[in-house]
């Protein structure tokens, strides 16, 4: 582990995500979807290119809850406020529509992987953490949705 990155970690985790299509958790209504903590992530299945390399992943996306209902209320939130179901709560669905990411990304094409929390052996918040900042160092950038950008969105949208 180099500083607050850890490369082998990043693709193990990576490794041990089960993928489901994001329209098949509508479908269910993310009942599929555990309620526990841990981490999840938003990728679109194909090679995203970066300022230090290509994204094999397509990561768009990573986060983590520790709240009630955990991370089915996470995915589900980060989805109704993409679709506009909702106007605040998950940064990254404020990101994708206010972008309007899906001239790119289409909601029904991207895939959610999660990890429960007790499979990570660590609090999840610090999972993300090193998952980003390891995401960062591979590719000299953040994933798109994790745009610090817009958490201060009003600032910006009211300044143009």
């Amino acid at each position: 582990m180099h500083g607050h990155y850890d490369i082998s970690y990043f693709h193990e985790v990576l490794r041990n995500v089960r993928w489901v299509k994001l329209r098949n958790l509508v479908d269910n209504n993310f009942k599929d979807v555990p309620t526990k903590r841990g981490v999840y992530i938003i990728r679109c299945n194909k090679v995203i290119r970066r300022a230090g390399g290509d994204d094999e992943y397509g990561i768009l996306y990573i986060g983590s809850t520790e709240a009630t209902n955990g991370l089915r209320s996470r995915i589900k939130r980060l989805y109704e406020v993409a679709i506009g179901k909702r106007i605040h709560g998950h940064s990254g669905g404020i990101t994708y529509r206010e972008f309007e990411f899906d001239r790119v990304f289409k909601l029904d094409e991207l895939e959610v992987g999660w990890i429960e929390e007790e499979q990570l052996n660590k609090p999840s918040r610090e999972v993300e953490k090193v998952l980003l900042r390891t995401y960062a160092y591979l590719y000299l950038d953040k994933p798109p949705l994790n745009l610090a950008v817009m958490r201060r969105h009003h600032e910006i949208h009211h300044r143009c």
